[in-house]
């Protein structure tokens, strides 16, 4: 699916996220990712679009890998979605200790009531 490298052609790097292993990443024209977003739709796949710059051009531009915006380095989407289910890992523990003290203190009230009741 890779098209001729014109100059003039606006080239997207399409990576195919939840892989295993190392995510599987190509380069397309903009003609042909309407098609692949599409294509992974139906398999049910998500994919990262991001315009892709010539190394030749990145190299005259400045930019080099690692770059850092905003006072941090860039983090890949495999990275940023590892630590957004970590944060749900973390909630969800959190919600499940807290229901099961609260049903524990329930069934300890339920005790301590029944023990003082007048018999």
């Amino acid at each position: 699916m890779i098209s001729s490298h014109r100059p003039e052609a606006q080239l997207y790097q399409i990576t195919y996220l939840g892989t295993v292993g190392e995510p599987d990443a190509r380069t397309v024209e903009a003609g042909e990712v309407a098609g692949i977003i599409a294509e992974a739709g139906q398999h049910g796949r998500q994919v990262l679009v991001r315009p892709y710059a010539h190394p030749q051009d990145a190299l005259d531009a400045g930019e080099r890998s690692g770059l850092v915006i905003g006072g941090k380095p860039e983090e890949s989407a495999e990275a940023e979605h590892e630590r957004w289910l970590a944060k749900g890992v973390a909630l969800r523990a959190f919600f499940y200790i807290a229901g099961t003290h609260l049903f524990a203190g329930f069934v300890w009230l339920l005790f301590y009531l029944g023990q003082h009741a007048q018999k």
